[in-house]
């Protein structure tokens, strides 16, 4: 039965450009909507830019215009980046609107009849040199919590604390670099803690949080709930609060309140009703997307105001961790805080959307954009395997067999034509519950292994040859690939949307522009062949070098106002490094092994990790490949030389010692991201084990 879904994507703020950050976040969500739609649900995917705050107004006044041109102008970008990086939302609205506006004092009149709003007089933060009020954002210091230094005035980006912008440590204003004063002003107040039960219930209950934010809610509830400061003074650009005349709405008031008036904005253009969604008695299913770093207001001020409101909470809160670059917070001096639109400029909108799915998990943690391992990747995956199943078919079909296939039901190879029928039947519904569950990683990969077994086919099979002495039996072959790659594309759509649709094309399958999907993964059957003509045949991936790397990263700089560095970000010590040669061996003697110090182990990244899936590598006789869970470090695709010890169900299952930090190698099987341990004494090999339950993530010491 069809379910009805609502999702959403934490608000981008209207104060900048959509960087590879938000691509993170929106790209996650486009995939689950478009997994959901492809499951047969009414899933929809509804956003906004965040638009009040100091911010704006100081950002307008720099570039001569009003808040609400910078809102509007950062709007048009915000939708424009989205887009080419083929995102689909279904409505993107803005919390400076009318409906907005509504929604917020309804919010605010329905707490306060629930006895939640109260006033109190506080010292608020003042620039004597800017003269005005500061608000949290505009006030930087040493976290009072963790002692982590350059964070805001009203929560902490290391440890998610929140804060009164007093207990910050040496503060000082963004605007003029003094130290702010203290000042009295009476402030409007919400009491959170009057609504700790509810809270409770909602967090108890079963998958509103993961277990990683589950114990941080915990923390913040034993340590006890405070009231929230929901007012700023004015001068401050957003709604000015019921009754009052220079007192506004904190904009972390009104910005979750967006996701409301978005719905109502997409009901009242689509004829559906607001109640379906975010009725208290709502059947629909309510999920968001947001960071880590914004999960206090979204578990604990965000459920209370629903509460309040009379209006259901989220079945789901689905918290992510940062993208970093190389391993290390994105940086505008090192070339890694990549703008959407410079990256656009440089390469396909794909390529990024599958190196991050390809890595995506449920767990809480952080996603690393390594420049070697993307290049290995894009090229070992979208091209090797891929782009390679259609150009050496479909290129044959429309040049030498006049676009045209037998049907699948006459191929006479029953072998293969059970293995394209078995993912039809099996594969295609595993890869969507795995879309839903946000087991990206695991979908890939099951979709590559289907890929590598027609490509193995074709290989095997050498239709190329064949055409000169059978052409029939040419044309049954590449019938069971094209079926195949139609299968490919069904299950690839949701994360690349792009590449399904240049299949459905080819196939002559697609609905016409403008569709959100194609035809292709609408029926999820592979039944080509019979009398359409077929092609002609589109290139579907081309190669990443290092310099396209290298124009992405100088053109970062450059935005930056930075010079660019003197080495490449996919320039390593190893690398550069010239080869060693080997010691020969003397017969029957064996070599000492060479001393290191314990800074060397040091070195060594040791985890122990859970095989989740295990498969055998055609083609290679001494390979497994496994998909190994190594807890917060995500899920690592390893090819292990176990195959003559262990069959692939032995794996599954098994805790076994990785090094986790083994540079990434490009096998021609595929890319190989750490090492399983192993004791091999030339006959068995036995992959080391740790004693007892212990969880997957942990270190080796």
């Amino acid at each position: 039965m069809s379910k009805r879904i609502l999702v959403t994507a934490a608000l981008p703020y209207a104060n900048g450009p959509i960087h590879l950050g938000h691509m993170l976040e929106h790209t996650q969500v486009d995939v689950f909507v478009r997994g959901h739609r492809l499951a047969g649900n009414d899933a929809i995917f509804l956003c906004a830019d965040d638009t009040h705050g100091t911010a704006i107004e100081v950002n307008a006044a720099k570039r001569g215009i009003t808040p609400e041109e910078l809102v509007r102008q950062s709007a048009e970008q915000h939708v424009r980046d989205f887009k080419d990086f083929l995102v689909h939302h279904d409505h993107y609205g803005s919390t400076n609107s009318d409906t907005n506006r509504r929604w917020a004092e309804t919010f605010y009149e329905k707490a306060r009849a629930a006895g939640h709003i109260f006033q109190k007089d506080v010292e608020q933060m003042f620039d004597h040199k800017a003269g005005r009020f500061l608000p949290d954002r505009y006030i930087k210091g040493t976290c009072p919590v963790c002692k982590s230094p350059d964070q805001y005035g009203d929560s902490c980006e290391k440890c998610g604390r929140t804060y009164d912008p007093r207990d910050l440590i040496d503060p000082k204003s963004v605007l003029t670099g003094e130290k702010p004063v203290s000042r009295n002003s009476i402030h409007y107040f919400y009491d959170l803690p009057k609504n700790e039960a509810p809270l409770r219930a909602w967090l108890d209950s079963a998958g509103s949080v993961q277990g990683e934010v589950r114990n941080f809610a915990e923390t913040w509830l034993k340590e006890g709930l405070k009231p929230w400061d929901i007012s700023r003074d004015g001068p401050y650009f957003g709604f000015r609060i019921p009754g009052e005349k220079d007192k506004y709405f904190y904009v972390w008031l009104d910005a979750p309140i967006g996701y409301v008036s978005a719905t109502d904005e997409w009901c009242a253009r689509s004829g559906r009703k607001l109640e379906e969604f975010w009725g208290k008695d709502s059947t629909a299913e309510l999920y968001h997307f947001i960071g880590k770093d914004i999960l206090y207001f979204h578990i604990l001020f965000w459920p209370a105001l629903l509460h309040d409101a009379g209006f259901r909470k989220p079945d789901a809160v689905h918290a992510h961790g940062m993208l970093t670059a190389n391993g290390e917070k994105l940086s505008k001096s090192r070339g890694t805080f990549i703008n959407a639109r410079t990256y656009l400029d440089q390469l396909p909108p794909e390529l990024f959307r599958y190196y991050l799915c390809s890595k995506f998990s449920p767990r809480l943690e952080d996603l690393d954009l390594n420049f070697d391992d993307f290049i290995g990747r894009v090229n070992g995956e979208l091209v090797n395997n891929l782009t390679n199943l259609f150009s050496r078919s479909m290129q044959i079909v429309t040049g030498k067999l006049g676009g045209r296939i037998p049907r699948l039901a006459d191929v006479t190879d029953a072998a293969a034509r059970d293995v394209v029928l078995a993912f039809e039947r099996d594969g295609l519904p595993e890869v969507g519950r795995l879309y839903t569950e946000r087991e990206y990683g695991l979908a890939i990969r099951k979709v590559l292994d289907l890929s590598d077994y027609v490509n193995k086919y074709i290989q095997d099979k050498a239709p190329w040859a064949l055409l000169k002495t059978d052409p029939a039996a040419a044309a049954q072959v590449l019938s069971i690939a094209l079926n195949a790659g139609k299968l490919v594309a069904v299950a690839m759509h949701p994360v690349l949307p792009r590449f399904a649709d240049l299949v459905a094309r080819m196939f002559k399958l697609h609905d016409g522009p403008g569709e959100w999907r194609p035809l292709i993964a609408r029926d999820g059957k592979a039944d080509l062949g019979g009398e359409t003509e077929y092609g002609p045949f589109v290139r579907l991936f081309e190669r990443v070098e290092k310099k396209h790397i290298e124009s992405l990263v100088a053109a970062t700089h450059a935005e930056a106002g930075a010079a660019p560095p003197v080495t490449t970000p996919t320039t390593t010590a190893a690398a550069a490094a010239p080869p060693k040669k080997k010691k020969e061996e003397k017969k029957g003697e064996a070599e000492p092994p060479a001393l290191i110090g314990i800074e060397d182990f040091g070195k060594l990244d040791l985890r122990v990790g859970l095989v989740k899936e295990a498969n055998l590598v055609e083609g290679a006789d001494k390979l497994l490949r496994l998909t190994v869970d190594l807890g917060p470090l995500g899920m690592k695709n390893v090819f292990a030389g176990i195959r003559k010890s262990y069959a692939p169900a032995d794996m599954v299952g098994k805790r076994v010692v990785v090094l986790a930090n083994l540079a990434p190698r490009q096998m021609k099987f595929g890319l190989s991201e750490a090492m399983v341990l192993a004791a091999d004494d030339g006959e068995l090999c036995r992959v080391i084990q740790p004693a007892g339950d212990v969880a997957p993530g942990n270190k080796v010491r």
